[in-house]
């Protein structure tokens, strides 16, 4: 009976304690122990509470342990928090263990710093991806399984957060997002958010890092807005620069994004697998672009274009009006692959491009077709342009083409360094063909060499092959009209040359060259050129069988270069001077001596020629009265016995030392200079009757006092001329004009000794 009343307590305090502890009870009693095992668990945790609730849980088996107004710091920072519950062991409480299987927490808002830490604690492997939480505040339930940490779970909410997805990517900020982690697996639902000033919404993003050595990435990221600001962002011009040129600035207009990747990626984030279905899409975006060799801008407008990525093929199509000129443009490229290719379709103006601007070669709208092809860093463009709209001048052969006649220009390049290497240029129109090999240009756009040169056009026939020092220039005919007038230009500037720095040998064999309506015939040339200066020529060619033409270039006992130019023709070499145009046929005797670069003088012999319309010694004439002889300059011509020019040219500006004609009805001599910018300031004397002149100049002694200096007279009209080429100003002095020189010199030596 005894015996069975000590059971009968003992399973009747079983029964109690079980309905307690099935119902709950409250204990301060194991405070401490608890507080032990917790922190024990959770490394760099502090943990306070007032006591705790006791509750039984059937399935499993276990002890439920409520902290109550639960207090927790981790790493010093306090997280504020709601609810913390453990779960013991059932039988560890027996032998007074209390091993804790797991416990869950709810917090409170928190900063997500303060519990990232503790994420990284639990599951190592997941710590880099907590590192890209940079900002914001969570609402979570967190269950720890510390019998396997990888089981723990979070799930919550996520506001104000700051993300870094990538290392030179922008921050996605003002995120608000659902979270659920579980199994080394985060899966942010983002609701709404900005990356840069870009909206971003109705976002999935998965990182799972279940693998050691591995990061597993998926994605589907809606992205839409204004481009404009995202692109003064340092961390978008680091990532652009692999995929935007530098050139591009002021970079405007809107933009939609959809990411859809499935990316494997090593410890390192470095992509190891990549499957994808983004696209990218533009509307009326715009921007500059920066020529990187002559630093000109094109202006960039309503570029519209749908760009993708399916796995590691990324495309784009679209359009855009580049100076008001639409284009049309397709652009493919592996993303692991430096190579990729693009190509262009439209219009643009000749005026848009500096170096055409400048060269006047193509004036007009040109059609383009652009094939370029990139492989590890080289490109290689096929062009092919349409030229119908275009009129054309190659001055050195004297070449012209009209608009709406049609031509066609095909140009294959590849590009090597800062150099443009032409391998084959054609050019093609209803009555020409030119053709380039291996023409390397440099970044100028300057010629530094080729291999061959053929050139078919009415007037040109020949072709110009070069091997290594040696240049032969040989055909049936050439134009070099154009040419011999551009060595006159004293405005020419070597910056608008089509050539850059060349040492060469230099020989040619041409039947015919024409010079304006002469035609020089049998002509051959040899010589040697050296930084693109003849350093050395001979050549001779032949009009007619009684007329020949010849000119060499040597150096001279002081070592300085020397040009002689004889002509029985004289015309074919005064083209490019506006006087000379109504001059008639004489012979011509020049000498150059070249002291410096930009010092020469030069001597000039010109006979037995005939000067008609011409304007400017008409309008002389007309103010000194002298009639007879304007009728002569409107008849058959004035006619000169000789003519002597003998002139210094220094840094651009020609002072004429000595210049006298003398003739029949005629005679002058001339002084002054013209500048650099092509301002004339000249004087001068103009003598009537020269030949009763000349004849007074034969007396012996006092002949020479009273007429003077060859040219010069008894009876003359001083002038003066200044001006622009096209715009010269003409005075006369009356007093000298009805005056005998000999009286006007009195005069002079008067002036001048008082």
């Amino acid at each position: 009976m005894k015996i069975k009343n000590i059971f009968s307590i003992i399973f009747l305090s079983i029964f109690v304690l079980f309905l307690l502890m099935l119902n709950g009870f409250e204990t301060s009693f194991l405070n401490n122990v608890i507080k032990e095992k917790i922190e024990q668990k959770i490394e760099g945790s502090n943990v306070n509470f007032q006591n705790i609730s006791f509750s039984l849980n059937l399935k499993p088996l276990s002890i439920n342990l409520q902290l109550n107004q639960p207090e927790i710091e981790f790493v010093k920072k306090k997280v504020a928090i709601n609810k913390i519950s453990v779960e013991v062991d059932f039988f560890s409480i027996f032998n007074r263990q209390y091993n804790i299987n797991s416990a869950y927490l709810n917090l409170q808002e928190t900063s997500i710093l303060s519990i990232t830490p503790l994420i990284s604690q639990l599951n190592p492997q997941v710590s880099e991806i907590s590192k890209k939480f940079l900002d914001g505040t969570v609402r979570a339930d967190i269950n720890i399984n510390f019998n396997n940490l990888k089981n723990t779970k979070v799930k919550g909410v996520f506001k104000n957060g700051t993300i870094q997805f990538y290392e030179n990517f922008p921050f996605a900020n003002s995120i608000y997002s659902d979270f659920n982690y579980q199994n080394s697996n985060l899966k942010l639902s983002i609701n709404e958010g900005k990356i840069a000033d870009l909206n971003l919404k109705n976002t999935t993003i998965i990182f799972d890092k279940s693998s050691k050595d591995e990061l597993s990435l998926k994605t589907q990221i809606y992205i839409d807005g204004k481009i404009d600001y995202l692109t003064k962002l340092k961390e978008f011009k680091n990532l652009s620069s692999s995929f935007l040129p530098r050139e591009i600035t002021s970079l405007q207009g809107d933009l939609k994004v959809k990411v859809i990747l499935d990316l494997l990626l090593n410890n390192d984030l470095s992509v190891k697998k990549i499957k994808s279905n983004s696209e990218f899409t533009t509307v009326d975006n715009s921007f500059d672009y920066i020529l990187d060799s002559s630093k000109e801008k094109f202006v960039i407008t309503k570029f519209n274009s749908v760009s993708s990525l399916v796995d590691k093929d990324f495309s784009s199509m679209g359009s855009f009006f580049i100076n008001n000129k639409a284009v049309e443009y397709n652009y493919k490229k592996k993303i692991d692959s430096p190579t990729f290719v693009c190509n262009f379709i439209g219009t643009i103006n000749s005026n848009d491009l500096e170096f055409l601007r400048n060269s006047k070669i193509l004036d007009g709208s040109i059609d383009f077709k652009i094939n370029l092809n990139n492989t590890k860093g080289h490109n290689s463009f096929d062009i092919d342009l349409d030229l119908k709209k275009t009129s054309i001048y190659l001055q050195n052969i004297n070449y012209k083409k009209e608009k709406e006649n049609g031509a066609n220009l095909n140009i294959k390049v590849n590009n090597l360094n800062d150099k443009l290497n032409i391998s084959n240029l054609l050019y093609k129109s209803t009555n020409a063909e030119i053709k380039f090999k291996n023409l390397i240009l440099n970044k100028k756009y300057k010629i530094e060499n080729f291999s061959e040169i053929i050139v078919y056009t009415p007037k040109n026939s020949f072709n110009l092959i070069r091997t290594k020092n040696n240049i032969d220039l040989n055909g049936n005919s050439i134009d070099l009209t154009e040419f011999v007038k551009s060595l006159v230009d004293n405005k020419k500037n070597d910056e608008n040359a089509f050539y850059s720095f060349f040492n060469a040998n230099i020989s040619a064999k041409i039947k015919k060259v024409y010079i304006g309506n002469d035609e020089l015939n049998e002509f051959v040339l040899s010589g040697s050129v050296k930084n693109s200066e003849y350093e050395s020529l001979n050549a001779f060619g032949s009009f007619s069988n009684t007329e020949t033409a010849s000119i060499q270039i040597l150096r001279n006992k002081k070592n300085n270069l020397e040009t002689k130019l004889i002509s029985d023709r004289s015309i074919p070499f005064l083209l490019g001077l506006n006087f000379a145009k109504g001059f008639s046929n004489g012979k011509l005797l020049f000498n150059s001596e070249k002291l410096t670069n930009k010092h020469s003088i030069s001597k000039v012999t010109l006979s037995n020629y005939y000067v008609k319309e011409m304007p400017i010694l008409a309008e002389l004439l007309s103010l000194t009265s002298f009639t007879g002889i304007i009728d002569a300059l409107t008849g058959k011509g004035v006619f000169f016995k000789k003519s002597y020019l003998e002139f210094e040219k220094k840094d651009g500006v020609i002072i004429l030392k000595e210049t006298y004609g003398t003739g029949d009805s005629l005679g002058y001599t001339i002084e002054g200079q013209i500048s650099k910018d092509g301002f004339v300031s000249v004087s001068g004397n103009l003598v009537p009757a020269y030949l009763l002149n000349n004849i007074l100049k034969q007396v012996p002694i006092i002949g020479n006092i009273i007429t003077g200096k060859q040219g010069d007279g008894i009876f003359g009209a001083s002038f003066k001329i200044k001006g622009q080429p096209n715009s010269l100003k003409t005075t006369v002095n009356p007093i000298r004009t009805l005056t005998p020189r000999f009286i006007q010199r009195f005069f002079d030596l008067f002036k001048n000794t008082n």
